[in-house]
């Protein structure tokens, strides 16, 4: 007996299920597979089967086995699983013996099927594969075209062999065979004999497919204009015209020809193709194509250029300049996305050159780039009224302002004027004009047109893609692209501020660092000129950012012409009061180097702004002890306590603590806060009408104390707790203390929510009390939407400040799940200080701020009434029981009435509608909580888990319904499950004890054998427990043995599904949007676990921001070291080979989630595109 064949005979039997074998087809393969000696007559019993009908995951178990057949070198056994699947497929075995849609890295060559099968067999395998595939390449079909020369018998015979439901294998063969009908005899003979029988034979069959395929082919037309085209394919007149049709818009000329789409692409790729191959033998055919290309050219034109013969294509492209509606124009379109060598291209191009024009009219940037290279002569001509055209399709209003605009000479001094009316649509990334003026101006150089195109992406389109216009695909423009663009724009008397604000959108739109410095750098060089300072001193004050910022660089350099020196250096100290961080550190950065200036930066230590006084004791201290008396001086004077402390530090002094000055009383810390005029910059707020506060013992605290806990936090600079707001409020009514909270945190919101008084949100959450939790919680989730992800991120450092237990849970299930990445890691490092500050992890923490919401350790809690009381319990489900004094369940607890204690029952009533509303955000967050230590297995020491777990009266619930595991190095060792009683048992329901020495964790399925799996399932439902996450029966994937070493996985490749689903299905899971790159598309989601250091990647078919309603394509995904891949705005980086894990150095349990993720997100797909790898 074959003992190792025999020893396979189990994974044969998980093998030939995943294949759909039928019971007697399963039977022959263990019999014929596992036989000491090969018997071929076993395979007489085989029963048909459509391998077609499979998908991956149902295919992929046979390709990788027979990969490790391949590999062991049993060169025997492989011919035997070829002659089994041939016997039960025929032509369809192409595709598990692994030669088909999915994959091309099958078990055996061409030259090995042909010497095991025959070529008939063989060409019969090849003809379904390329069938299969959307428009297969002229030199993937080469060999059938081959045959069909020398011994067209056989391909005619290998049409009979079809294993598939559809004939579209016999279709393919019966264009090829009539393409190269003639081949086989002298043409004298073939008139001496008649008519060629093989001819006609095939030209009936492929005139028959296309009668009866209409219905498929084209199933929107009525059956009116189907049975109109079948009686023009059936007639044969070329010379006729197409029926009009009353149904369908059919393409009429080159316009309507790249819209019309009145049939389904595939087949009208597959049959117009067979058709075209066929037309010279068969005037039939060509009404077919005729047809064809009046219903859908765009998807049977691309086809021909690809899978059509060069020379039969040139042959009849006299013809199909004469049936394709837009004739010349189309194909030249056509070739602009053809992957047709660049030869064939170039020859056929000049042959359609009299479509060039129109071509060029309907062309995109791209298309319209191609066709100025592939005919380079008329490279130029019009390409600026191409330009403009495409450009206008980004504007929303002022398309007339932009056409003037760009159509116009002379100087560039009015253009922020002229373009003033021009404003774009959102979204907008006008990648393809951008990229046409990088070409032309390549050509042409930065002519009068090419800056103001320059101007236009700068201005109106935001700039947005402007990097497009200096490089090749938009790489990162270099200093010296700046500089020449920069100079050429002064050159054509561009102002220096419209420049500015034109590069500065174009910097603040860039995502690199290094683009941002070199757009930085490259304006800076060229605006440095001494005929420029007086309009760069304007602008270091009045500009925005980028254009203060560049202004001031600009103004250092010219501090050492001495023409230029004096008026530079007052530019650049007139900005010391500028509140922009980014001006700030760069003033830190240049002003050091003056070391002539010091008795200037010693005068700023007088100066009546804070952030002068703050800028020269930093600059004092780089220079050393060179301003030491000044400093010493400034300090003694100092009245602004943040001030005074930056001058301490500066000396080596420690800061002075509040209240340090000689035990001061709150009034006199109140007014020592406000010295230097502090009440200006909150006056906005006291110009209202604000809650008065009251101490502790009923005194009412005057204005100044509650001007000065707001100027505490103003005068903080960051999302932080005021140490001296805290003493301010030390003896004060918290109920005071919350309603001023509100009404500032309402005022600000009303005014608009302002990022330069975003003071407010720590105030709010330090003073606002519980009730400032929610209201915080709700502008978290909508700032976000409203392209406000910044003060977002603040609000949530601000909710972590609050005393409220329920604003640390808030922002632990932030941390965990939310829509926007950049809120969502906000969250995260606002519990990682959090927890720092206790000298825990942030895990710990979250263990440590799950409320018990006044349950007790029973899982109940009573709310008084006075004469009556209900109690409520917690039951597993995590659901409320009520019941009132009698015991008697009630469907919920009632409104006060009349007998009740007024004061008591108002309260438990309302406390009992708040409890309400804790408990869903808190099981919410615990059960994403549990899900995640489930997916990444998180474990517990015993201790605190037992402080988790069974002290925690909510926690307790989750306990009791889940099956818990003992776990030793990360394996599991044994399960057990948490009683109502506080004891501990096993799946045989022995009593069990916890060990000292082991981690607790969450035990998966995927880890569980079938036998204790199924004792769990048992156990709980006898008990009628229902666990309060999907656990025992929560879907399980295991990796496909042979798969160990793959680095992507491929289960879900070529799924289409709407782009919109795919989306909101991922991030509801968890996973976030990839970069966006051109055009505003992003072509991967992802997810990060820091628990594993393991992320995973998704990559698509790809979306645009904005606008994911379309159908798009699922592709593979890797495993990779989190941290390792770049994410932003414009960003290209991928998750790199090193960094990337073999599928099985991936722990089996988040394998195992990560695909139960991806195949509940893509569970709607009901397509898949065969060809997904050719299009990755």
């Amino acid at each position: 007996m074959n003992t190792a064949r025999t020893n396979d005979r189990d994974k044969l039997k998980v093998l030939t299920t995943s294949l759909k074998f039928s019971p007697n087809n399963q039977a022959l393969a263990l019999e014929y597979l596992t036989a000491e000696a090969c018997d071929d007559g076993l395979l007489n019993k085989a029963e048909p089967q459509d391998f077609t009908t499979l998908g991956w995951q149902e295919l992929s178990g046979s390709v990788n086995w027979l990969a490790r057949v391949r590999d062991s070198g049993d060169s025997e056994l492989a011919a035997r699983y070829v002659k089994l699947y041939w016997a039960i497929g025929n032509s369809t075995a192409v595709f598990p013996l692994g030669q088909g849609r999915y994959i091309r890295s099958g078990l055996c060559e061409r030259s090995d099927l042909v010497a095991i099968l025959g070529k008939t067999a063989a060409a019969a395998m090849e003809a379904e594969r390329l069938s299969r595939t959307n428009a297969p390449s002229h030199e993937e079909i080469a060999w059938l075209h081959q045959l069909a020369v020398t011994e067209p018998e056989a391909l005619e015979a290998a049409q009979s062999l079809s294993g598939a439901q559809y004939n579209n294998m016999k279709v393919l063969l019966a264009g090829i065979l009539l393409c190269n009908a003639g081949h086989e005899k002298p043409r004298f003979l073939k008139k001496l004999l008649g008519k060629d029988s093989l001819v006609d034979r095939q030209a009936e069959l492929l005139f028959q497919h296309n009668l009866n395929s209409l219905a498929k082919t084209a199933p929107t037309l009525s059956q009116g204009d189907r049975n109109l085209l079948a009686g023009y394919i059936r007639k044969g007149d070329p010379k006729a015209p197409v029926p009009s049709l009353s149904s369908a818009r059919c393409a009429a000329d080159a316009q309507s020809a790249l819209t019309a789409n009145a049939s389904e692409p595939y087949p009208t790729a597959l049959l117009g193709t067979a058709s075209f191959l066929a037309q010279r033998q068969d005037p039939r055919a060509r009404c077919a194509v005729r047809a064809y290309l009046a219903l859908n050219p765009m998807a049977l034109v691309p086809a021909l250029l690809r899978t059509v013969p060069h020379d039969y294509f040139l042959d009849q492209r006299p013809l199909l300049m004469q049936d394709l509606p837009g004739g010349a124009a189309i194909v030249l379109l056509a070739l602009c996305g053809s992957p047709a060598s660049y030869a064939h291209k170039k020859e056929i191009a000049g042959l359609c050159r009299s479509g060039l024009a129109e071509a060029k009219r309907l062309s995109d940037a791209q298309q319209y780039q191609v066709l100025c290279d592939l005919l380079p002569d008329s490279a130029d001509s019009g390409m600026e009224a191409k330009i403009i055209s495409l450009l206008e399709k980004y504007i929303q209003s002022g398309k007339t302002e932009l056409r003037a605009y760009l159509t116009g000479t002379g100087s560039l001094k009015d253009s922020a004027a002229q373009l003033a009316a021009v404003t774009c649509a959102p979204y907008t990334y006008p990648s393809q004009p951008a990229n046409l003026v990088f070409h032309y101006r390549l050509k042409a150089g930065w002519d009068n047109f090419a800056c103001r195109c320059a101007v236009v992406l700068g201005l109106p389109l935001g700039g947005r893609e402007m990097n497009y216009i200096l490089r090749q695909g938009g790489a990162s423009p270099t200093e010296k692209d700046v500089s020449t663009l920069a100079l050429a724009l002064l050159e054509q008397e561009l102002s220096i501020p419209t420049l500015l604000q034109a590069f500065g959108a174009f910097h603040d739109a860039s995502y690199s660092d290094s683009a941002k410095a070199s757009i930085r750098n490259g304006v800076s060089s060229a605006i440095q000129r001494p005929g420029y300072v007086t309009q760069l001193c304007a602008c270091a004050k009045s500009g925005g950012v980028f254009a203060r910022h560049t202004a001031i660089s600009a103004l250092d350099g010219l501090t050492a012409v001495d023409a230029c020196a004096t008026q530079a250096k007052a530019g650049i100290l007139d900005c010391a009061g500028d509140s922009s961080k980014q001006i700030q550190e760069l003033l830190l950065a240049i002003l050091p180097a003056h070391t002539d200036w010091t008795a200037d930066f010693a005068q700023l230590l007088k100066s009546k702004k804070a952030a002068e006084r703050l800028l020269a004791v930093g600059v004092s201290r780089k220079l050393g002890d060179a301003l030491r008396p000044a400093l010493e001086e400034a300090l003694a004077a100092e009245k602004s306590a943040k001030v005074a402390d930056a001058i301490r530090a500066a000396l080596g002094q420690e800061a002075a603590a509040p209240g340090a000055d000689g035990g001061e009383t709150p009034d006199e810390l109140a007014a020592r806060v406000l010295k230097g005029g502090k009440k200006r910059k909150i006056q906005w707020v006291l110009d209202s009408p604000l809650p008065a506060l009251h101490c502790k013992d009923g005194s009412e605290a005057g204005e100044d104390r509650r001007a000065a806990l707001m100027a505490a936090y103003c005068d903080l600079g960051r999302i932080g707790r005021s140490e001296t707001a805290a003493e301010l409020a030390k003896d004060l009514d918290e109920a005071d203390l919350a309603a001023l909270a509100h009404e500032v945190y309402e005022k600000w919101l009303a005014d608009g929510a302002q990022s330069k008084t975003k003071w407010v949100l720590p105030f709010a959450a330090a003073f606002g009390g519980p009730a400032m939790t929610p209201k915080l919680t709700r502008a978290i989730n909508d700032w976000p939407q409203h392209a406000r992800g910044a003060i977002a991120c603040d609000a949530v450092a601000a909710l972590a400040l609050s005393p409220d237990p329920a604003a640390l849970l808030t922002v632990d299930a932030i941390s965990r799940k939310f829509k926007f990445r950049q809120v969502k890691a906000a969250a995260g490092q606002a519990l990682e200080h959090a927890a720092k500050e206790l000298g825990i992890t942030a895990e710990e923490l979250a263990d440590r701020i799950v409320p018990d919401l006044g349950f007790g350790p029973d899982g109940t809690r009573v709310f008084d009434y006075g004469p009556r009381s209900f109690t409520v319990r917690l039951t597993p489900t995590l659901e409320l029981e009520i019941a009132n004094d009698a015991g008697k369940a009630v469907k919920n607890l009632p409104a006060p009435g009349k007998t009740d204690d007024e004061e008591k029952a108002g309260a438990a009533y309302n406390e009992f509608k708040l409890m309400k509303k804790q408990i869903k955000t808190a099981v919410s967050t615990q059960k994403a909580r549990l899900e995640a230590a489930l997916s990444a297995l998180r474990c517990w020491s015993t201790e605190a888990w037992l402080a988790l777990f069974v002290e925690n009266p909510i926690m307790h619930q989750f306990a009791i319904s889940l099956i818990w595991g003992a776990y030793e190095d990360g394996r599991l060792q044994a399960t057990f499950r948490y009683m109502e009683d506080g004891s501990f048992n096993t799946v045989d329901e022995e009593e069990y004890q916890l060990p000292d020495n082991v981690k607790i964790g969450l035990a998966h399925p995927v880890e569980l054998d079938g036998e204790t799996l199924a004792g769990w399932k048992q156990q709980l439902e006898d008990y009628e427990i229902t666990q309060s996450i999907l656990q025992l029966n929560r879907p399980v994937y295991r990796l496909e043995p042979g798969t160990e070493q793959q680095r992507s996985l491929e289960l879900f490749g070529g799924k289409m599904l709407n782009g919109l689903s795919l989306s909101g299905k991922l991030q509801g899971l968890g996973w976030y949007r990839g970069s966006v790159q051109d055009a505003g598309v992003f072509y991967t989601f992802y997810r990060e676990d820091a628990a594993l250091n393991m992320g995973v990647e998704l990559n698509f078919s790809g979306c645009y921001v904005g606008d994911e309603n379309d159908t798009v394509t699922v592709y593979d995904a890797e495993f990779y070291r989190s941290g390792t891949v770049q994410r932003g705005s414009y960003c290209y980086d991928a998750p790199k080979e090193e960094n990337t894990f073999a599928l099985g150095d991936v722990p089996p349990r988040y394998y195992s989630e990560i695909v139960y993720q991806l195949e509940r997100a893509t569970a709607s797909s009901t397509q898949t595109d065969p060809d997904w790898r050719n299009k990755k």
